[in-house]
C-alpha cells in the first residue's frame, strides 16, 4: 500500500472495466459462442502485472480488446470446472456403461490415415 498526497492509503491494483459478452442458449438449447450485444459492464481490480499483460496481449494483436482476453480466461475456467465436476462424477460411479462394447470394438477396428 502507498500513501496519496493527502496521505491516505491507496490501492496499488489497477481498476479496470470491462464490457463482457454473455451466451444464451439458442432455440435448440446450444450455447455456441458469444453473442455480440448481449453485454453487461463489469468493474474488477487487477494487479499491474495483470493489466500491463493485458495491454502487451492487446498490442501485439493476440487478442481484440482487455475484455476479449478476460472473456477467452473465464471462458476456459468455466470448461475446467464443468470438466473437474465431470472428473468427479467419473470417480463416484466409475466409467463403466452401455457404450463401453463399442468403444472396445471401434478401438480394435478403427484404422487411421497418416
Amino acid at each position: 500500500m502507498g500513501a496519496d498526497n493527502d496521505g491516505s492509503a491507496r490501492d496499488h491494483k489497477a481498476k479496470l472495466s470491462l464490457i463482457i459478452p454473455h451466451q444464451r442458449a439458442s432455440r435448440n438449447g446450444n450455447r455456441g459462442g458469444m453473442i455480440s450485444g448481449m453485454t453487461v459492464q463489469i468493474a474488477i481490480r487487477l494487479p499491474d502485472d495483470m493489466v500491463a499483460f493485458l495491454d502487451k496481449s492487446v498490442a501485439a494483436g493476440s487478442a481484440p480488446s482487455r475484455a476479449a482476453l478476460v472473456a477467452r480466461a473465464v471462458e476456459r475456467e468455466m470448461r475446467r470446472q464443468v470438466a473437474a465436476q465431470d472428473a468427479a462424477i467419473l470417480r463416484e460411479r466409475g466409467t463403466a456403461n452401455e457404450l463401453d462394447e463399442l468403444v472396445d470394438w471401434s478401438v480394435a477396428h478403427a484404422t487411421v490415415e497418416v
